[in-house]
């Protein structure tokens, strides 16, 4: 903006300027303010998703999805089959957690990616190449692919199955976490969200530079800030209250994504307040806008439902009309959307 001290005696220069032309020439125009000179910044560097390519394998649990909520005994029959493919999955995941935040980590995509791990294919706008990310396929009970079928309930709470992204295939800007039912940073059902992401992140180069918590639960404040280590507690805000599903509401989740972030942030999202309404109605709501896509790169959400062996596992019943066959569909959708949707725990 032109301050306008100087816009005032630019247009006194020019008033005066033509005083002096019209004495000389009488029909010569005044000749008008100098215009600012228009600056064009370069548009900020940012990753533009192409495509979502679904593994072989992810393909084939999508079409049978319904046929394996029927079947237990099936979809473990099927996990069984391809051991080969479970061990090569686990494998990557253990050596891209070892190769941490080095340049390892960008060059480790396996060369059966088709057959076991999905991929999200985006355009660097800056250098204009293309970024290849593995993710862990939609496969199984939507968990550990083990879960139920190998030793019970021992992989109830395993994370061992995520595929964390590696620094060179996020965005540059602000890394941003968003954790909807957090507990304490040392405890949560399922093992506490807080610390997995801060430390788990961490590792991989990806180290939080702001971290808002939501939890419902009433816990003291000296609870909530016992165990957050010295390094997060200036970047972290926490609210004791719930999250709302109510689109305008200032406590809705996404408004909140929409107000402090940008294309260009690396965003991470957890979704997990035991409470089905609202978080199908935020689910929802993210599918049904185009800017939020932009916005979140990461989402882990723990989809309650019905027809799942998890029910035996501390889910129990009530989850309303969802199954396991449309909590596929749902983290498809996602996916396609151009959003690292992962089944969380």
């Amino acid at each position: 903006m032109v301050d306008s001290r100087v816009f005032a005696g630019v247009v006194l220069s020019s008033v005066l300027l033509c005083v002096v032309y019209l004495l000389q020439w009488e029909d010569l125009a005044c000749p008008g303010p100098v215009p600012e000179e228009t600056v064009l910044l370069p548009e900020p560097c940012t990753r533009h998703f192409v495509r979502y390519i679904p593994s072989v394998w992810e393909q084939h649990w999508v079409a049978h999805a319904k046929l394996y909520q029927a079947d237990f005994g099936q979809a473990c029959a099927e996990i069984e089959a391809r051991t080969g493919r479970t061990a090569a999955w686990l494998k990557f995941v253990s050596q891209r957690a070892q190769a941490g935040a080095s340049t390892a980590a960008k060059t480790d995509v396996p060369s059966h990616a088709d057959e076991v791990l999905s991929l999200f294919v985006h355009l660097d706008n800056c250098t204009g190449t293309h970024v290849v990310s593995p993710i862990e396929p939609l496969v199984g009970f939507l968990r550990h692919p083990f879960l139920h079928c190998k030793r019970g309930p021992l992989h109830v709470d395993d994370k061992s199955y995520l595929v964390i992204p590696a620094v060179s295939e996020v965005d540059p800007g602000q890394r941003l976490f968003f954790d909807a039912g957090a507990g304490t940073y040392a405890m949560g059902d399922g093992g506490p969200s807080q610390q997995w992401f801060a430390e788990t992140f961490s590792r991989m180069g990806l180290r939080p530079d702001r971290y808002f918590a939501w939890e419902a639960s009433v816990i003291p404040s000296l609870e909530i800030w016992a165990d957050v280590p010295a390094w997060l507690r200036p970047r972290m805000s926490y609210y004791n209250i719930p999250i709302s599903p109510a689109p305008r509401s200032p406590d809705n989740i996404l408004n909140f994504i929409r107000a402090v972030s940008v294309p260009q942030d690396f965003v991470v999202f957890k979704l997990d307040v035991d409470n089905s309404t609202v978080e199908n109605a935020i689910i929802e709501q993210l599918l049904e806008d185009p800017y939020l896509h932009t916005l979140v790169d990461e989402l882990y959400w723990e989809h309650h439902t019905g027809m799942t062996p998890m029910r035996e596992y501390g889910w129990g019943d009530g989850w309303g009309n969802h199954t396991m066959a449309s909590s596929y569909a749902l983290f498809s959708r996602l996916r396609r959307a151009g959003i690292r949707a992962h089944s969380w725990v």
